[in-house]
């Protein structure tokens, strides 16, 4: 038996199958480590790409909701800027325009159609339509007087009730308005509401300086509107 095993160990060809064997089992053992790691590297990299694409898609939903809510912000200021400035230009076409021509008109050559259409455009019931035409034939003075007083008392109705929807318009809308376009706002109406205090308690004529002029009224609805203006093209916007 030791006669054998030290043929075996002087045998230079085992050595050789040792080494080889040896190098085989190393180059294996390597390559099988290296392929699980790679493995393992790999099945990491995929979860790390599979999170990132989830982070991607989560910000990007993200994003488009915070420029959904930006936009439309944007679309419903423009809006609300529009619907406010309408209403103050009707508001105050309509009080401001309480006084001129209508006053020139002396109804001398109207006769009894006219007046019923003059007082059917401007929504005079027409019950008082007829009693009016009626008192025409006793005392035409008279009865033109009183159709004035009456249309001027709708004309007054009117106005209100626009300058009214005007500010209750613009109480809807005031959270897309800057500090400095409310302050205009309340200016504006606070003038146009002494104007019209005059048409419901006539001041006497000494007193009638301390009313708005029209130009006072004109230039603090020109304020709003380049207020207006300039926050919509995206001007200054604090408050």
């Amino acid at each position: 038996m030791s006669e054998t095993l030290s043929a075996l160990l002087t045998d230079p060809w085992l050595y050789l199958i040792v080494l080889v064997v040896a190098g085989l089992a190393r180059w294996y053992l390597k390559r099988r480590i290296e392929a699980g790691v790679d493995h393992h590297f790999s099945l990491r990299l995929e979860d790390h790409k599979q999170a990132l694409g989830l982070a991607a898609q989560t910000a990007r939903y993200g994003f488009e909701q915070q420029l959904l809510v930006v936009n439309l912000y944007a679309e419903k200021r423009h809006t609300a800027a529009v619907d406010v400035y309408k209403a103050l230009r009707i508001a105050h076409g309509l009080c401001t325009g309480m006084t001129g021509f209508r006053q020139e008109l002396t109804f001398e050559e109207f006769n009894d159609a006219d007046l019923r259409e003059y007082m059917t455009d401007r929504k005079v019931p027409r019950g008082k339509q007829d009693e009016i035409v009626e008192r025409l034939v006793t005392d035409r003075t008279d009865a033109i007087g009183e159709m004035r007083n009456y249309v001027r008392m709708l004309e007054r109705q009117e106005a209100s009730n626009e300058l009214r929807r005007a500010r209750n318009t613009t109480y809807l809308n005031e959270l897309y308005f800057d500090d400095e376009t409310i302050a205009a706002l309340d200016e504006f109406f606070a003038l146009m509401d002494q104007w019209m205090f005059q048409f419901y308690f006539p001041r006497e004529r000494e007193r009638r300086s301390d009313l708005p002029t029209m130009n006072q009224m004109r230039d603090a609805l020109e304020a709003i509107h380049d207020l207006l203006r300039s926050r919509l093209s995206g001007g200054s916007d604090e408050g």
